[in-house]
């Protein structure tokens, strides 16, 4: 699946930042994480590393991050 077939709703990367800013990080990923796995974007996928690097998580959070990288 890419991101053209995952479609991103209205509004998603307001509410993306609004989780991350609230510090709702779980909601955060939730919302991100799939979309990232479906596509080739650099920006999901650094965002998506931000996501869990706010969370704690900075194994993933390096990987999505070189995920991104790939992508760029």
């Amino acid at each position: 699946m890419t991101t053209s077939q995952l479609e991103m709703p209205a509004g998603f990367e307001q509410e993306f930042a609004q989780a991350l800013q609230q510090k709702r990080y779980a909601e955060a990923i939730d919302l991100i994480e799939p979309r990232a796995w479906a596509s080739d974007s650099a920006h999901l996928w650094n965002n998506l590393g931000a996501a869990y690097l706010c969370a704690g998580w900075r194994d993933l959070a390096g990987a999505a991050y070189r995920r991104g990288l790939a992508f760029d």
